[in-house]
C-alpha cells in the first residue's frame, strides 16, 4: 500500500498513544499492572472504530441500483403484454447475457399466451429491443452452448407433438426454429453435454420419448428409454423431465411425476439409457424431500456447478447433490440458516452470488439480498435492496448484474416483469470480495485516512514504515523512532471522526522511553545502530489488546528500514456459524441448544473476550476485564418432539397442540402451511418443516387400532407429510428418510373368518374354539353374550355380533352335512342360526344377513334314484350288475361308494344279497346299505295264464284277500275295469280286475278272470246267467278276451249250453 508523507505522519501518532492509554513499555516489552482505565479506553475506542465500519459498510446503497424501462417508461414487457389477463406473461423466467444483450425469456403456457415474443435488453444502446415472435406459449431459459444461444418451445402453439428449439440469428436478430415431429407436448429443455444434444419435456404417446439425443449437433434426435429399477417406463404426457444437466462428464435428467417417477436419471451412454438413481431410504431423495416451488404452474428449479459441486436450487434453498459410490443421490441443504429463499445463482471471478428475497406482505414489498461465498458454508452480504416484484432470475454481464422479476399474484402485480440493473463498478472493491482487507476511510478537511480491516480475522490494522539513514542526525533519526511512538490515530479519529484536533492527539513519551532516548544515545551514536537495538526483524510485543510487529524491509551500512504493523483486535466482532446474531436488535438466537459448553464452542470471539452464557434469564455477555462489550438476549427454544435436521415430528397433532409442544423464548412460534416458524417480530429466525400423520383409524397413545385393514390399506388410510411410513413386525414406522421418528403399534385382527361390517362368521364353533381363529396383535379378544370383543388394556376399542349355527348332534365335516338318502326334514329340525338367518335347500344351507352370504353347508347326499331304499336296504332288481348299480346311484362329487362282498370290493358282475355299498368322504366311512333282490309271486290257486291273466280266484274274493296271496317286492294298484283305483280293500274283485305291480325297472299287470263273473261285480249269480246265454245264443260282439275266459265255464275253449248249465248248477250248489 502506497502512503504519502503527511498520512504517513498521522498514521505513526497511533502505537505511541495506544501504548501510552494501555500502560505497554516499548523498552521491555511488558504490560503495566495498572490497567483499568486503559481497558475501558481501549473497549470504548474499538467499539467506536467498530461503528464506523458498520457505518461505511452499509450495504443499502440504492446509489448502485437502477431500473430498466422501455422508452415509455414501463417494465420491458409491457407493450407486448399490456392487458390485465396477459400480467403473467411479462415475469421475466430467465436472464442470458449473449452478443451483449441481455434476452429475457416471458410467456405463460398455462394461460396458452403465446405466440411469446423475445426481447433483450442491448447493453450498448440500452434499448429494449424485440427479437422477434416464437410459435410457442412461453420461453422458460435459454442456453449457451456451440457458440450460440438457445432456447425452447415450451408449448408449440402449432400442434402438439412438434416439438422445436429455437436459436438465435445475429444477422436477422430472429430466431431460427429447429422442429421436430416427435410427439412433443412440451420441450422443456435443450443442453450440450460432451458431444451429445439432449432434448427434454413431455410426450403424447408412450411410443416415443421424454428425453431425445442428438449425436450430430441437434440436427436430428433418437429417442432414450429411462428405466426404474430395471423396469422399461412408459412415456406419457404425465412423465415429465425438466432439465438435462452434466456433472464430472456424466448427464443427469430431472423428471418430475408425482411419487411414482420422479427423480433423477442418470445416462448410461453404451446403453442408451437413462437409469433412475433417486435413492429411497436411507438416502434422502429428490421426489420425497426437494420438492420443486411451483410459480404460476411452472415446475422452478435451477443446477448448475461451483468448484466441483452440483448444486440444485429449489423450494426456496439452495442443496448440494452428493453423487454417492453407488450411483445414489442424496442432498444436503446448504442455505436452511441463510433466513432468505434462494432463487437463482451466478459465478464471477470464482465467486458465487445467491439472489435472495424475503417478503414483506402488509407493504407488499420483496426485501432482496445478494450473497456471496467461495466455500459454500459462509455466506456473507454483498449487497440488499428493496423492490415490489418477486425477484426470480440474475445475469452477469460486463461488470453489472441484471435481477429479473416473476409475477406472484398476492404482490403488486402490475411490477411483473420489471428488470434492475447493479452496476457492480460503483463498489470500491470492484468484486474483489475474496480479498480479506477493507479499507475504512476517516476523513479530515477534505483527506482521506485510511484504516485496513481485515475480514477474516476482524482485526484492524495500522501501517507505517520507519527509514533509518546513516548519515541522519540525531533530531532526525528521534524524529523518525517518535512515529513509531506516535501511532495513535485509532484514538484521535474515532473520538470525533468529524472534528479531529491533531494538535491535541500529540501523544507524550512515557518516563522509560524519554529516559532510555536520553540515556542511551549521544550526537555521534549512530542511527542504524540505534535503530537495529530497538527494532528487531521479526519481533513481535504481544498484549491482548494488540499485535505489534517490525519487518525489517532494508539492513545495510547505509540504510535501516523497519515495517511497523499495530493490529488491533476488534472485540465487537461476534460471530457463529451455526447461531444467528442480530447486532441491531441485540438478540442471538441458538435453537434448541440447552449446553452451556455447546453453545461457548459455537461462538467465535476473540480469545481475551470473557463469554458470560446465563440460560435462567436468557442473556449472553461478553465482557473483557470485567467490562462488558456487548450483551444479547437468547432466543431458544425447547420441546421434547423429535427434530431430525431442519424437520420437527409432531405426532398427529392439530396446529394448536403443535404450538403447545414447542416453549420459545423472546419470541413467537408460529405455523405457516407445514412449517414451524421461530420468528423475532417478522423475522423468521429458524423454520422447521413439520413431519406429522393423519389417519382416521383410532388411535390410543402409541397404538393404531385398524381393525382387519391389510397392511396395504394400512398404509393408505395414514397420511405423513415429509416423511413416510411403513409396516414392519407389527409397527407403524413413521419415518423421514431412513430415519424412524416414530413407531406406532398396530392392533389388528388376524383371521380367515368372514367379517361384514361388525358382523363376524364364526361357524358352528363353540366360544373357546372361535377364539383360537382371531389372532389379535398387541390386543387381546373376549366373547361375551354372542359379541366378539377387541381389548387393549382391558378397554374395549371394537366389538361385533357373531354369527354362527348349530346343528345338535349332526356331524358337520370341513362344512359339510352328511345325509345319505335322507331328505332335509332333520336339517330343519335341528339347525339354529344366531344373529343371521339360514335358508336350507336341496342340497344346501345358505348362512346369510341383510343379502350377505357368509357360508354355504353343503349338503352330501346319495340318491338311488329308481332304486327302492328303505330302511338301509336297497332293493336290487334280478340280473343288476355292478355298473347298472353304480349308474343309477347318483350322490355328492365330495363322495365316493365302493361294493363289498364281506371284505372284498367288487367291481363287476351281478349284485347279490350278500353284498354292501359303503358310502366313503375322504376315505373315511360315512354309510352303509344292505341288498336285497327283488321278487313276485302269487299264492295257490292263483295261477298266471299266458303272462296276461290271472286264474283260480274264486268268486266273492275279497281285495284283502287278494293283496294277501301276492307276495311282491313292488307296489300293487287294484283297478276296477273303469280303470279307477280301488282303495276299499273290502270290495270284490271281479273279472276284469287290472292287478298293476310296479317292479324297479318294470311294471306287470294282469287281469282277473273269475269264472262265471260275467258282469265283473265278483259274485256269480243269475245276472251272470243271462249275460253268459245273451252271448251264447244272441250277440257275440263287444267282449273282452276276460270275459269270454269267464263264460268257458267248463273251461273246455268253447261257449256253450254246457257251461250255462255248469254255471247254473254252481249256482243252485250243485257240484
Amino acid at each position: 500500500m502506497k502512503i504519502n508523507k503527511t498520512l504517513m505522519i498521522i498514521l505513526t501518532s497511533i502505537i505511541t498513544v495506544y501504548c501510552i492509554y494501555t500502560g505497554f513499555n516499548i523498552v521491555n516489552n511488558t504490560l503495566s499492572t495498572d490497567d483499568t482505565v486503559s481497558n475501558k479506553l481501549f473497549v470504548e475506542n474499538v467499539n467506536k472504530l467498530n461503528n464506523i465500519l458498520k457505518e461505511q459498510n452499509n450495504t443499502n446503497n440504492t446509489n448502485f441500483i437502477s431500473e430498466i424501462l422501455d422508452k415509455d417508461g414501463n417494465v420491458p414487457a409491457y407493450s407486448y403484454y399490456k392487458s390485465a389477463s396477459l400480467t403473467p406473461s411479462r415475469a421475466i423466467n430467465d436472464l442470458k447475457a449473449y452478443d451483449d444483450k441481455i434476452f429475457m425469456g416471458l410467456g405463460d403456457y398455462d394461460a396458452n399466451t403465446g405466440p411469446v415474443k423475445i426481447i433483450y435488453y442491448d447493453t450498448k444502446t440500452e434499448e429494449i429491443v424485440s427479437s422477434g415472435t416464437l410459435p410457442d406459449e412461453e420461453v422458460l431459459w435459454f442456453n449457451l452452448f456451440n457458440d450460440k444461444i438457445y432456447t425452447t418451445g415450451a408449448d408449440p402453439k402449432e400442434d402438439w407433438g412438434y416439438g422445436s428449439y429455437y436459436t438465435y440469428n445475429k444477422e436477422t436478430n430472429l430466431w431460427d426454429q429447429h422442429l421436430f415431429n416427435d410427439g412433443w407436448i412440451h420441450v422443456y429443455d435443450v443442453e450440450k453435454i460432451n458431444d451429445d444434444v439432449f432434448m427434454c419435456g413431455s410426450v403424447n404417446t408412450s411410443s416415443k420419448s421424454t428425453i431425445q439425443i442428438s449425436k450430430d449437433n441437434g440436427n436430428t434426435f433418437t429417442p432414450v428409454e429411462l428405466r426404474k429399477d430395471g423396469t422399461k417406463i412408459g412415456h406419457s404426457s404425465d412423465l415429465r423431465c425438466y432439465n438435462v444437466s452434466g456433472f464430472n462428464g456424466d448427464a443427469y435428467a430431472f423428471v418430475y411425476n408425482g411419487k411414482t417417477y420422479s427423480g433423477i436419471y442418470k445416462y448410461d451412454k453404451e446403453n442408451n439409457i437413462f437409469n433412475h438413481i433417486s435413492a429411497s431410504p436411507p438416502y434422502i431423495s429428490f421426489e420425497n424431500v426437494v420438492t420443486p416451488s411451483i410459480f404460476h404452474n411452472f415446475m422452478h428449479f435451477t443446477t448448475t456447478t461451483y468448484k466441483d459441486t452440483f448444486l440444485y436450487v429449489a423450494g426456496s434453498y439452495m442443496y448440494k447433490i452428493n453423487v454417492l459410490e453407488d450411483d445414489k443421490i442424496s442432498f444436503t441443504n446448504l442455505t436452511k440458516n441463510l433466513q432468505y429463499a434462494v432463487v437463482d445463482t451466478v459465478t464471477i471471478d470464482d465467486v458465487f452470488y445467491l439472489l435472495t428475497y424475503q417478503y414483506d406482505s402488509n407493504n407488499k414489498m420483496f426485501k432482496t439480498n445478494i450473497y456471496t461465498t467461495t466455500d459454500l458454508t459462509n455466506y456473507k452480504l454483498f449487497y440488499s435492496f428493496t423492490i415490489d416484484a418477486l425477484p426470480f432470475t440474475m445475469e452477469y454481464h460486463n461488470n453489472k448484474l441484471y435481477v429479473g422479476t416473476g409475477y406472484y399474484e398476492n404482490a403488486i402485480v402490475e411490477r411483473t416483469g420489471a428488470l434492475y440493473k447493479i452496476d457492480l463498478n460503483m463498489f470500491e472493491n470492484n468484486l474483489k470480495l475474496n480479498n480479506e482487507n477493507k479499507t475504512i476511510d476517516i476523513t479530515k478537511d477534505g483527506v482521506k485516512y485510511p484504516v485496513n480491516f481485515n475480514e477474516k480475522d476482524n482485526n484492524f490494522i495500522f501501517e507505517t514504515t520507519l527509514t533509518f539513514e546513516k548519515n541522519m542526525t540525531k533530531t532526525i533519526w528521534q524524529q523518525e523512532y517518535t512515529k513509531f511512538k506516535n501511532l495513535n490515530l485509532m484514538y484521535t479519529l474515532v473520538d470525533d471522526p468529524q472534528n479531529i484536533n491533531l494538535d491535541n492527539s500529540v501523544a507524550y513519551y512515557d518516563d522509560v522511553i524519554n529516559n532510555y532516548i536520553t540515556e542511551s544515545t549521544n550526537e555521534n551514536e549512530n542511527a542504524i545502530e540505534f535503530a537495529k537495538s530497538i527494532f528487531k526483524d521479526g519481533e513481535t510485543i504481544k498484549d491482548d489488546r494488540f499485535n505489534i510487529n517490525f519487518d525489517v524491509k532494508t539492513d545495510n551500512e547505509d540504510k535501516y528500514e523497519v515495517s511497523v504493523t499495530l493490529t488491533v483486535p476488534n472485540i465487537r466482532t461476534i460471530t457463529s456459524s451455526k447461531y444467528l446474531i442480530d447486532d441491531e436488535n441485540n438478540y442471538i438466537y441458538i435453537g434448541k441448544d440447552k449446553n452451556v459448553t455447546t453453545i461457548e464452542k459455537n461462538i467465535t470471539k476473540q480469545d481475551f473476550i470473557k463469554t458470560n452464557i446465563d440460560l435462567d434469564n436468557n442473556k449472553l455477555t461478553f465482557t473483557y476485564n470485567d467490562t462488558v462489550i456487548k450483551e444479547y438476549k437468547i432466543i431458544r427454544f425447547t420441546t421434547t418432539r423429535r427434530i431430525v435436521n431442519n424437520y420437527i415430528y409432531m405426532s398427529n397433532f392439530d396446529d394448536n397442540k403443535i404450538l403447545n409442544n414447542i416453549n420459545v423464548i423472546n419470541a413467537d412460534e408460529v405455523i405457516d402451511g407445514n412449517k414451524l416458524q421461530i420468528k423475532y417480530k417478522d423475522k423468521i429466525l429458524d423454520e422447521y418443516n413439520i413431519i406429522k400423520f393423519s389417519t382416521n383409524q383410532s388411535l390410543i397413545y402409541k397404538n393404531i387400532y385398524v381393525g382387519i385393514f391389510t397392511d396395504e390399506e394400512i398404509l393408505s388410510s395414514i397420511n405423513v407429510i415429509n416423511g413416510n411410513a411403513i409396516i414392519e413386525d407389527n409397527k407403524i414406522r413413521i419415518k423421514h428418510g431412513n430415519i424412524t421418528v416414530d413407531t406406532l403399534n398396530i392392533i389388528k385382527i388376524i383371521t380367515d373368518q368372514k367379517i361384514v361390517d361388525k358382523y363376524i362368521y364364526m361357524n358352528n364353533f363353540t366360544d373357546e374354539e372361535s377364539l383360537t381363529k382371531i389372532n389379535i396383535t398387541n390386543g387381546e379378544a373376549t366373547i361375551e353374550n354372542d359379541k366378539l370383543q377387541i381389548k387393549y388394556n382391558n378397554n374395549i376399542l371394537d366389538e361385533y355380533d357373531i354369527v354362527r349355527y348349530t346343528l345338535g348332534d349332526i356331524n358337520v365335516m370341513d362344512n359339510m352335512v352328511y345325509i345319505g338318502n335322507n331328505k332335509t326334514e332333520e336339517i330343519e329340525k335341528e339347525l339354529k342360526v344366531i344373529n343371521a338367518e339360514g335358508t336350507i335347500f336341496d342340497d344346501r344351507i345358505e348362512i346369510s344377513k341383510n343379502n350377505v352370504a357368509y357360508d354355504t353347508i353343503n349338503l352330501l347326499k346319495i340318491n338311488f334314484n329308481i332304486l327302492k331304499e328303505n330302511k338301509k336296504t336297497v332293493l336290487i332288481p334280478e340280473e343288476y350288475s355292478y355298473k347298472d348299480l353304480m349308474n343309477t346311484i347318483v350322490s355328492s362329487k365330495e363322495l365316493s361308494l365302493k361294493i363289498f362282498k364281506n371284505d372284498n370290493e367288487i367291481t363287476s358282475g351281478n349284485i347279490d344279497a350278500d353284498m354292501k355299498l359303503k358310502v366313503y368322504y375322504n376315505d373315511i366311512e360315512l354309510d352303509n346299505y344292505d341288498f336285497i333282490l327283488e321278487h313276485l309271486k302269487f299264492d295257490n290257486p292263483i295261477m298266471i295264464e299266458n303272462n296276461l291273466y290271472l286264474t283260480n280266484i274264486y268268486a266273492n274274493t275279497k281285495v284283502s284277500e287278494l293283496l294277501n296271496r301276492i307276495s311282491t317286492s313292488g307296489d300293487i294298484t287294484i283297478k276296477n275295469n273303469k280303470n279307477e283305483v280301488i282303495s276299499n280293500k273290502d270290495l270284490l274283485v271281479g273279472t276284469g280286475v287290472k292287478v298293476s305291480i310296479k317292479l324297479t325297472t318294470k311294471t306287470k299287470e294282469y287281469t282277473i278272470i273269475i269264472k262265471g263273473d260275467i258282469n265283473s261285480d265278483g259274485i256269480v249269480d243269475l245276472k251272470d246267467i243271462i249275460k253268459m246265454s245273451n252271448y251264447i245264443y244272441i250277440d257275440k260282439n263287444n267282449i273282452g278276451e276276460e270275459f269270454l275266459n269267464a263264460i268257458d265255464y267248463d273251461d273246455n275253449g268253447k261257449h256253450n249250453l254246457s257251461d250255462i248249465m255248469k254255471a247254473a248248477k254252481t249256482l243252485i250248489g250243485g257240484n
